[in-house]
Protein backbone atom coordinates (compact mmCIF):
# COMPACT_ATOMS: atom_id res chain seq x y z
CA UNK A 1 0.00 0.00 0.00
CA UNK A 2 1.06 3.57 -0.92
CA UNK A 3 2.21 5.42 2.08
CA UNK A 4 1.07 9.15 3.16
CA UNK A 5 2.72 12.40 1.69
CA UNK A 6 3.12 15.48 3.11
CA UNK A 7 2.63 18.61 1.97
CA UNK A 8 4.65 22.10 2.86
CA UNK A 9 2.06 24.33 4.84
CA UNK A 10 3.74 27.12 3.10
CA UNK A 11 5.59 26.34 -0.41
CA UNK A 12 2.64 23.67 -0.78
CA UNK A 13 5.27 21.65 -2.49
CA UNK A 14 5.30 18.04 -1.52
CA UNK A 15 7.68 16.44 0.45
CA UNK A 16 9.82 14.97 3.55
CA UNK A 17 8.03 14.91 6.62
CA UNK A 18 8.68 17.79 9.10
CA UNK A 19 6.78 20.35 10.96
CA UNK A 20 5.79 22.40 8.06
CA UNK A 21 3.82 20.20 6.17
CA UNK A 22 0.58 18.37 6.37
CA UNK A 23 0.33 14.81 5.81
CA UNK A 24 -2.02 13.62 2.58
CA UNK A 25 -2.49 10.39 0.43
CA UNK A 26 -0.25 10.17 -1.64
CA UNK A 27 -1.80 10.06 -4.75
CA UNK A 28 -4.43 13.10 -4.66
CA UNK A 29 -1.15 14.98 -3.26
CA UNK A 30 -0.96 16.61 -6.74
CA UNK A 31 -4.02 17.92 -6.53
CA UNK A 32 -4.60 19.27 -3.01
CA UNK A 33 -0.55 21.52 -3.46
CA UNK A 34 -1.72 22.71 -6.76
CA UNK A 35 -5.00 23.62 -4.90
CA UNK A 36 -3.46 25.51 -1.68
CA UNK A 37 -0.66 26.72 -4.34
CA UNK A 38 -3.41 28.70 -6.06
CA UNK A 39 -5.27 30.20 -2.59
CA UNK A 40 -7.74 27.50 -2.22
CA UNK A 41 -7.31 26.39 1.76
CA UNK A 42 -8.01 22.32 2.18
CA UNK A 43 -9.09 21.47 5.56
CA UNK A 44 -8.86 17.27 4.52
CA UNK A 45 -8.68 15.10 1.34
CA UNK A 46 -8.60 11.53 0.78
CA UNK A 47 -7.86 9.81 -2.32
CA UNK A 48 -10.59 7.18 -2.22
CA UNK A 49 -9.44 3.99 -0.53
CA UNK A 50 -10.94 0.99 -2.27
CA UNK A 51 -10.99 -1.78 0.63
CA UNK A 52 -13.11 -4.99 0.60
CA UNK A 53 -14.71 -6.07 3.99
CA UNK A 54 -17.44 -5.46 6.43
CA UNK A 55 -18.38 -3.16 9.40
CA UNK A 56 -19.90 -4.58 12.44
CA UNK A 57 -23.41 -2.28 13.09
CA UNK A 58 -24.42 -2.89 16.64
CA UNK A 59 -28.16 -2.73 18.03
CA UNK A 60 -29.57 -1.76 14.82
CA UNK A 61 -33.67 -1.13 15.42
CA UNK A 62 -36.02 -4.29 15.15
CA UNK A 63 -38.17 -2.46 12.29
CA UNK A 64 -35.29 -3.12 9.83
CA UNK A 65 -34.88 -6.41 10.88
CA UNK A 66 -36.65 -8.43 7.67
CA UNK A 67 -35.15 -5.81 5.46
CA UNK A 68 -31.99 -6.24 6.28
CA UNK A 69 -31.99 -9.87 5.85
CA UNK A 70 -33.31 -9.78 2.50
CA UNK A 71 -30.67 -7.75 1.23
CA UNK A 72 -27.01 -9.33 0.17
CA UNK A 73 -24.84 -7.02 1.38
CA UNK A 74 -25.79 -7.71 5.45
CA UNK A 75 -25.38 -10.53 7.42
CA UNK A 76 -27.78 -10.15 10.79
CA UNK A 77 -25.14 -11.63 13.47
CA UNK A 78 -27.54 -11.35 16.37
CA UNK A 79 -31.25 -10.74 17.37
CA UNK A 80 -32.35 -9.15 20.28
CA UNK A 81 -35.81 -8.39 22.20
CA UNK A 82 -35.87 -4.51 20.36
CA UNK A 83 -33.53 -4.70 18.63
CA UNK A 84 -30.11 -6.97 16.32
CA UNK A 85 -26.46 -6.42 15.49
CA UNK A 86 -25.28 -6.88 11.83
CA UNK A 87 -22.70 -6.88 9.14
CA UNK A 88 -22.53 -4.38 6.63
CA UNK A 89 -20.17 -4.96 3.53
CA UNK A 90 -17.70 -1.78 2.30
CA UNK A 91 -19.65 -0.79 -1.25
CA UNK A 92 -18.00 2.88 -2.01
CA UNK A 93 -14.93 4.80 -1.57
CA UNK A 94 -14.84 8.46 -1.40
CA UNK A 95 -12.47 10.62 -3.37
CA UNK A 96 -13.02 13.90 -1.40
CA UNK A 97 -11.80 17.24 -1.02
CA UNK A 98 -12.94 19.53 1.68
CA UNK A 99 -11.74 23.43 1.59
CA UNK A 100 -12.05 26.20 4.44
CA UNK A 101 -14.95 28.17 2.83
CA UNK A 102 -17.39 27.69 -0.22
CA UNK A 103 -15.12 28.86 -3.39
CA UNK A 104 -18.26 28.80 -5.68
CA UNK A 105 -16.47 26.77 -8.43
CA UNK A 106 -18.16 27.03 -12.17
CA UNK A 107 -17.35 23.93 -12.67
CA UNK A 108 -15.80 21.05 -11.39
CA UNK A 109 -13.93 17.56 -12.54
CA UNK A 110 -16.22 14.78 -14.40
CA UNK A 111 -18.24 12.65 -12.09
CA UNK A 112 -17.79 15.29 -8.83
CA UNK A 113 -20.30 16.82 -6.95
CA UNK A 114 -20.57 19.15 -4.05
CA UNK A 115 -21.63 18.59 -0.47
CA UNK A 116 -22.25 21.89 1.43
CA UNK A 117 -23.48 22.24 5.07
CA UNK A 118 -23.02 25.06 7.55
CA UNK A 119 -19.81 24.26 8.32
CA UNK A 120 -17.88 22.51 5.28
CA UNK A 121 -17.66 22.77 1.75
CA UNK A 122 -16.33 19.46 0.26
CA UNK A 123 -16.25 18.24 -3.43
CA UNK A 124 -16.39 14.43 -4.07
CA UNK A 125 -16.48 12.07 -6.41
CA UNK A 126 -18.14 8.24 -4.87
CA UNK A 127 -16.74 5.33 -6.55
CA UNK A 128 -19.48 2.41 -6.30
CA UNK A 129 -18.21 -1.45 -6.47
CA UNK A 130 -21.32 -2.67 -7.46
CA UNK A 131 -22.39 -2.13 -11.11
CA UNK A 132 -26.23 -3.15 -10.47
CA UNK A 133 -25.83 -6.51 -9.11
CA UNK A 134 -22.52 -7.27 -10.88
CA UNK A 135 -19.56 -6.43 -8.08
CA UNK A 136 -16.64 -4.83 -10.23
CA UNK A 137 -13.52 -5.92 -10.22
CA UNK A 138 -9.91 -4.39 -8.97
CA UNK A 139 -8.87 -3.80 -11.67
CA UNK A 140 -12.06 -1.74 -12.76
CA UNK A 141 -12.25 0.05 -9.33
CA UNK A 142 -8.49 1.24 -9.85
CA UNK A 143 -9.49 2.08 -13.17
CA UNK A 144 -11.65 4.22 -12.01
CA UNK A 145 -10.11 6.06 -9.51
CA UNK A 146 -7.08 6.51 -11.48
CA UNK A 147 -9.83 8.02 -13.82
CA UNK A 148 -10.97 10.66 -11.64
CA UNK A 149 -8.30 11.67 -9.61
CA UNK A 150 -6.63 12.84 -12.78
CA UNK A 151 -9.63 14.46 -13.87
CA UNK A 152 -9.66 15.80 -10.47
CA UNK A 153 -5.65 17.30 -10.89
CA UNK A 154 -6.23 18.06 -14.67
CA UNK A 155 -9.31 20.43 -12.91
CA UNK A 156 -6.92 22.15 -10.58
CA UNK A 157 -4.58 22.99 -12.95
CA UNK A 158 -6.65 25.21 -15.09
CA UNK A 159 -8.10 26.96 -11.96
CA UNK A 160 -7.05 30.71 -11.51
CA UNK A 161 -5.25 32.30 -8.76
CA UNK A 162 -7.13 33.56 -5.95
CA UNK A 163 -6.51 36.89 -5.60
CA UNK A 164 -7.26 37.42 -2.15
CA UNK A 165 -7.41 34.38 0.48
CA UNK A 166 -8.77 34.39 3.79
Amino acid sequence: MDKDVFINKKTFEIEDEDENVFICDRHIAPAVAELNKKGYKTLFSCEGHIVFGWTEIDHCDLSLLEETEKDKRFIVLRVYDDGFDYLTEHTIADIYIMFNQNYHFHDLPLGFKIDEEPNSFVIRKTIEYYDGERKKTMKELESEKEDALSSLYEWTKKLPKKLFSK
